[in-house]
């Protein structure tokens, strides 16, 4: 491993890694695997104005009746519209946010990289087609805000073991209120570390949260701007871990549970997303 020297205030001279971090005094198996190309991430934006109902603040809230209901509405009719073109199972909800005047979902769409630029001219003339038609379910759609853009995005899968939390079955339920408190304190959380390490300004995405059994184990995907090897991602995490006594934010962690790992994929595939602005007048 590469490593700089940096000297102190004091004087103290103190070994960097490759990473811009302190060298550990706790060995670390690493890998040297770097990250694939995980996605040609498109962004098509789409206005839709909401006539039979209004904005409320309950909307803002994940855990609400009203958000989970418009969400589930939304996200159905959208299924509808894409999945005779692109095919049922072919994307994923990753997020929904709402806010006064719009609302905003966002989409990912694995795709072969080879057919991404067709796959998103695909989506933009279905949805401007459904849109002219006046068939998107309850909601009335502009056609001319449909806009497309594509940027190269790398991804990884980060897990680690919570052990001062007690799994229990909620915690695989979306809707539920276990689960949506815990997967955003792990969002949270993640975030924190990767804020405060010298690839900060590449964090993307921390999105698609898991738990399963073994204490409380969560998993999580890291999406980047640019590519870092698995073994920078564990280094970041373990010495965020050894800097703060065994902790991740309110989370007691056990240091070898922590890992990462790269998209197992047959091919590499473009991910696609899209979001869409709502107008609820």
């Amino acid at each position: 491993m590469t490593t700089e020297s940096s000297e102190s205030p004091g004087g103290t001279t103190t070994s960097l890694d490759k990473c811009g971090l302190p060298e550990s005094t706790t060995p670390i198996a690493t890998t040297t695997t770097p990250l694939i190309p995980y996605a040609d991430k498109a962004r098509v934006n789409v206005k839709i104005k909401l006539t039979r109902m209004d904005y409320s603040s309950d909307l803002a809230d994940k855990t609400s009746d009203a958000y989970m209901n418009l969400k589930t509405e939304v996200v159905d009719t959208l299924k509808d519209v894409l999945a005779n073109k692109l095919g049922k199972g072919k994307f994923d909800i990753v997020d929904v946010t709402f806010s006064k005047g719009s609302l905003v979902v966002q989409y990912e769409l694995a795709v072969n990289k080879a057919t991404a630029t067709q796959t998103i001219n695909t989506i933009v003339s279905t949805v401007k087609d459904v849109a002219e038609k006046s068939s998107f379910g309850n909601f009335t759609v502009d056609p001319d805000s449909i806009t497309a853009t594509s940027t190269v995005q790398y991804s990884s899968y980060g897990r680690f073991t919570i052990t001062n939390r007690q799994y229990n079955d909620n915690l695989i339920k979306e809707a539920s209120a276990q689960y949506q408190e815990l997967s955003a304190e792990v969002i949270k959380q993640v975030h924190a570390v990767f804020d405060s390490s010298p690839i900060k300004s590449d964090v993307v995405a921390v999105t698609k949260i898991t738990f399963s059994k073994g204490s409380v184990i969560a998993s999580y995907q890291l999406v980047l701007k640019n590519e870092h090897t698995l073994d920078e991602l564990t280094q970041i995490m373990k010495y965020h871990l050894e800097s703060n006594s065994g902790k991740i934010g309110s989370f007691d962690v056990n240091a070898e549970s922590i890992q990462f790992s790269s998209t197992l994929m047959s091919n590499v595939l473009s991910i696609l997303s899209i979001i869409l602005s709502v107008h609820i007048s």
